[in-house]
């Protein structure tokens, strides 16, 4: 499906020149409320503007004046189209990147927004769009347990999450265990196709569980996966009535870290020296952009 999505306005024009009317009910009309209005003009030669994706927010934009070109993308697929006319609109969804570059020297950009402005709407760094498009969380089978073993195995994976020896016997008496076991949730992580990790919540009691994760597959390491993936788990322990959540990270783990921190957890005092504990209180989870 293309991300192209053409609205095409009425021109009410004369023989005095050309005339649209937007109004709400009309026919091929936005398909959405209109509660911001805003346009784009003088733009400086070469400068190039967007570079952002929206959670929630849907748009149309308009050129009323000049040109430029448009970018699309979403994750998938990447389009572009010049946009030239003022009696077409484009439609914008949510969740798709987008891009506006070559501006002529008129070019009047309108755009019309289904909500009001919101700063944590907006997704400015491309990697972490991509990773919020293309992670997927899903059940943890027998293709995951193969992975896991080579994962774990290997010398800076097993060092960076801690996991002491084990056989395969014991790899394959756990997951057996699983299915009946209250206090474990496990998950597989996908990327895009591909099987890339393992994640869940372990030692469950009535408000509080111990968070987990690692990304086996290490080009995909800083794309911001983590991310997403805490914000899941974050998710599935409300679901189940947790009041918050903790962890232990390795004290030569920075990256893992930086990534819990900027997820709200924050350190606590302890008297370990290979790792730390790190808690985050569910009262301070929000809806996470």
């Amino acid at each position: 499906m293309s991300l192209l999505n053409w609205i095409e306005f009425q021109s009410l024009g004369d023989e005095r020149g050309g005339l649209v009317a937007l109004e709400i009910g009309m026919e091929k009309a936005v398909p959405f409320e209109i509660k911001r209005v805003y346009y784009i003009h003088h733009t400086e030669a070469g400068v190039s503007r967007g570079f952002h994706a929206h959670h929630n927010l849907r748009q149309v934009a308009i050129c009323v004046a000049g040109k430029c070109r448009m970018v699309l993308d979403d994750g998938f697929s990447r389009e572009e189209t010049w946009m030239n006319s003022p009696t077409r609109g484009l439609l914008i969804e949510t969740m798709v990147w987008r891009e506006m570059h070559d501006f002529s020297d008129d070019c009047v950009l309108l755009v019309l927004a289904s909500e009001h402005y919101d700063e944590l709407d907006y997704i400015r760094n491309y990697n972490r769009f991509i990773a919020s498009k293309k992670t997927r969380i899903v059940k943890y089978d027998e293709r995951f347990l193969k992975l896991s073993w080579e994962w774990l195995n290997d010398p800076e994976i097993k060092a960076l999450t801690m996991t002491p020896d084990f056989t395969r016997l014991q790899q394959l008496e756990f997951y057996k265990s699983l299915d009946g076991r209250s206090n474990y949730k496990i998950f597989g992580v996908m990327f895009g196709a591909e099987l890339v990790g393992a994640c869940g919540l372990k030692n469950i009691e009535a408000e509080v569980a111990e968070l987990w994760l690692y990304i086996g597959v290490k080009k995909y390491w800083g794309i911001g996966i983590g991310r997403e993936v805490v914000n899941f788990l974050e998710g599935e322990a409300a679901s189940i009535g947790l009041k918050g959540l903790y962890l232990k990270v390795a004290v030569s783990n920075i990256s893992a870290q930086t990534l819990y921190k900027k997820n709200g957890f924050k350190e606590v005092i302890t008297e370990a020296e290979s790792y730390l504990v790190m808690e985050k209180s569910f009262d301070s989870i929000s809806n996470k952009v």
